[in-house]
C-alpha cells in the first residue's frame, strides 16, 4: 500500500520526464539503441537494483524510521544513505573506470539516491523505488555506447554528457528537497 499517492505519482512523473530527456539526448547524439541490453545484462540490472535499494534505502530507512524524532534526523538519514550510495560507486575505479567518469557517477548516484530515499520515506513502497531504479538502469543500457567505445575507462567524458548528468542530478535533488519541505 502506498502511503502518499501524490508523491508517488509526482515521483514517477519526474522520473519519466528525466528519462525522456535521456532518450532525446541519446537520439540527438546518435547513441540511441547503441548499447547492449542483452537478457543477461537486464537480469543483472534487476539484481543490482534490488541489492542497492535494499542496502542503501530499504534496510536503513526501516531500521531508523522509528527512531527519527525530528525533520533534522530525517534529513540526516537521507544525506547519509545518499552519500553512502554515491560513494559505493567508487568500486568502479577498481574495475578500471576513469576517475572523471566515476566522480560524475558518484554525484549522480548521490542525487538520485536522495530522490529514491525521500520517495520511499513518503510512499513506504520498496517496490516503487526498485522498479524505478531498474527502469533507469535498463533505459541507460539502451543508449550507453561508452562501454563499447571505452569512454568509461579512458577518461574522455564529453561536455554534453556532463551537462546532461548534472542536469538530471539537479532535477532529482530538487524534487527530493521539495518533497522534504512538504509536511507528511
Amino acid at each position: 500500500m502506498i502511503a502518499d499517492k501524490k508523491t508517488a505519482l509526482s515521483g514517477v512523473a519526474v522520473f519519466v520526464l528525466v528519462e525522456l530527456f535521456n532518450i532525446i539526448s541519446a537520439w540527438m547524439n546518435g547513441d540511441l539503441l547503441s548499447g547492449n541490453p542483452a537478457p543477461v545484462l537486464i537480469f543483472s540490472y534487476l539484481c543490482v537494483s534490488i541489492f542497492e535499494e535494499t542496502v542503501f534505502r530499504i534496510l536503513p530507512v526501516r531500521f531508523f524510521v522509528a527512531r527519527l524524532s525530528s525533520k533534522r534526523d530525517e534529513v540526516l538519514l537521507i544525506l547519509t544513505t545518499s552519500a553512502a550510495f554515491g560513494l559505493f560507486h567508487l568500486v568502479n575505479l577498481f574495475s578500471g573506470a576513469s576517475f572523471s567518469y566515476t566522480v560524475l557517477q558518484i554525484i549522480f548516484a548521490s542525487c538520485i539516491g536522495a530522490f529514491f530515499c525521500v520517495l520511499f520515506l513518503r510512499t513506504g513502497s520498496p517496490l516503487l523505488i526498485v522498479v524505478l531504479h531498474f527502469a533507469h538502469d535498463v533505459i541507460t543500457g539502451f543508449y550507453t555506447p561508452e562501454l563499447d567505445r571505452g569512454i568509461i575507462y579512458s577518461g574522455e567524458v564529453m561536455f554534453s554528457e556532463i551537462v546532461v548528468v548534472l542536469s538530471q542530478a539537479v532535477v532529482f535533488l530538487g524534487f527530493a528537497v521539495c518533497w522534504m519541505r512538504r509536511e507528511r
